[in-house]
């Protein structure tokens, strides 16, 4: 026995808790200790009372090591032999002279046995059960039990009241390291239990935002050879479209078709954010760096690292988030709100949006800098009623996707006259229009035929008006703000809710009335039209 306890104490705390993996860790203090003690062996186990099992962590001897940990199911007397033990020994070291007669030891030789295959030298090994002594040590640490060390020795009576007291003076570090075990093996499971929610969100919000693009065959043949040139790199892409053809859809497709598909996909509607918590909410925030700010927070770009970022409405961003956006394309760096440290972000970026950016450039409500950035690869959705052929494949689309939320047993047909109407129908608001359309058919039709009275047939609407095919078309905001007023004038100056103007237009709330401050539109002028 060495002179000097804490040179031991050193020495085995060094081997033991210098490394997460246990197994190596204790095959290392077991070949030092082996040179102290008369030992044959070393396990480190957790018992399971509500399994009546113990779970083997690791084990190493002269013969073989186990460094998985595994479960040994326990007979009735093994199980009171280790309860025993444990209701005695709390927190201290039980010597057991004859373990090969011990009801836990006996267990214990069948769990180990069964390891290894038949005939196998460690098997018949073990299968002679040769005498052998135990000394158990309870692992406790800050009053909580933590599991048991095994230490094995070749005889009976081998251990001396010296070895036992030695075994009690190294308990701290056994303990320590089963600790760092078990909270290494739940971070772990945590990790993979979050990377598969993560997984499963990610697919389901793909379902909700409907990622089948229907119209790849017809109207969008060109888009999506476009879609599967970029999608395998990492080149910024801009989608552009009207307000209702389906961007962030497209952007799902360009995420899924790419290296990145395992990665985060974080969409931001940079229209609806706050202006005062837009640098938060993108770029993240220190504790305390502001009123409110309780602790740590992840902005969209971290959280998207080692995958997509779709940026919606990108040309809604303020002058300052757009400054702060160019950096991080430039440098792919970013600096949380209150933060100094420069964080790297590995992030691919997809940009959407249905304004005018060349007239904005123009009147330096955008940069141009930035404009350069994203416009790297841009693709163009044509509105639906340039491709109008599409229009009976997203109708089947909807009436099926619509008709399983509602539960209903049978997808209901649309007569041709219905059909007819729907293609002749110019859809202002695009597919989110039309999607809208169809439920709202589904809910007034109960199990009849579909009928879509509000829609107005172009022959009707022009009816009584002068020609209009020689007038050169208004601009587009004043054609954006008149189509507004419409739909106030329609929902009676309501914004949300089930008949509000927001969605009439298929438009996020706060969109809309980001659009309404844009553009000089009061909400009273619905109520003033409207009576």
């Amino acid at each position: 026995m060495p002179n000097d306890d804490n040179d031991l104490f050193r020495e085995v705390t060094l081997r033991l808790c210098g490394s997460l993996d246990l197994g190596e860790a204790l095959s290392e203090t077991f070949a030092y200790l082996r040179q102290r003690m008369p030992l044959q062996g070393i396990s480190l186990a957790v018992y399971d009372g509500k399994a009546r099992s113990l779970r083997m962590l690791v084990m190493t001897t002269l013969d073989y090591a186990l460094k998985d940990p595994f479960a040994i199911p326990l007979s009735d007397e093994g199980r009171r032999a280790a309860e025993e033990i444990l209701a005695l020994d709390h927190g201290r070291t039980r010597l057991i002279s004859r373990g090969e007669v011990h009801p836990l030891s006996l267990d214990i030789l069948r769990g180990l046995t069964e390891r290894f295959e038949p005939g196998s030298a460690v098997r018949t090994m073990l299968e002679q059960n040769a005498p052998h002594s135990l000394l158990i040590a309870d692992l406790v640490l800050s009053g909580q039990r933590l599991g048991q060390a095994a230490f094995i020795a070749p005889e009976v009576e081998a251990f001396t009241q010296a070895w036992l007291r030695m075994i009690e003076t190294l308990k701290a570090p056994f303990a320590i390291a089963v600790s760092n075990f078990l909270r290494h093996e739940e971070t772990v499971r945590l990790k993979n239990r979050l990377a598969q929610d993560n997984q499963e969100l990610q697919h389901d919000l793909l379902r909700r935002s409907g990622d089948r693009i229907v119209g790849a065959s017809g109207g969008l043949r060109e888009v999506m050879h476009l879609v599967r040139q970029v999608a395998p790199l990492d080149s910024p892409v801009l989608i552009q479209g009207e307000t209702g053809t389906g961007k962030e859809v497209l952007a799902n497709s360009i995420h899924r078709l790419s290296p990145r598909c395992t990665g985060p996909m974080i969409s931001v509607n940079c229209g609806a954010l706050n202006e005062s918590l837009l640098d938060s909410e993108l770029f993240g925030h220190e504790k305390g760096a502001f009123t409110g700010a309780v602790s740590r927070k992840r902005g969209r770009f971290e959280r998207a690292d080692q995958g997509t970022i779709f940026l919606d409405e990108v040309a809604e961003l303020s002058p300052s988030a757009q400054v702060k956006l160019l950096r991080v394309l430039q440098t792919k760096t970013l600096e949380r709100v209150g933060g100094t440290e420069p964080i790297e972000v590995d992030v691919r970026i997809i940009a959407a949006t249905h304004r005018n950016v060349q007239a904005m450039i123009e009147d330096g409500s955008f940069r141009q800098d930035l404009w350069f950035r994203l416009n790297v690869f841009p693709v163009t959705i044509p509105p639906l009623r340039e491709r109008k052929e599409d229009i009976p494949l997203l109708v089947r689309h909807f009436l099926e996707k619509k008709a399983g939320e509602m539960k209903r047993a049978e997808v209901p047909e649309l007569t041709a006259e219905a059909m007819e109407q729907l293609c002749s129908y110019d859809w202002p608001g695009n597919v989110r229009e039309l999607e809208n359309v169809i439920e709202r058919g589904l809910i007034l039709s109960g199990h009849g035929h579909l009928a879509f009275p509000g829609l107005i047939e172009p022959h009707r609407a022009t009816s009584g008006q002068p020609d209009q095919a020689d007038k050169p078309p208004v601009p587009l905001d004043q054609a954006i703000a008149e189509h507004i007023r419409k739909a106030l004038r329609h929902s009676r100056g309501r914004i949300e809710g089930p008949f509000g103007a927001a969605r009439i237009l298929g438009l996020n709330p706060s969109t809309l009335k980001g659009k309404m401050r844009r553009l000089g539109i009061r909400r009273s002028e619905g109520f003033s039209a409207a009576e």
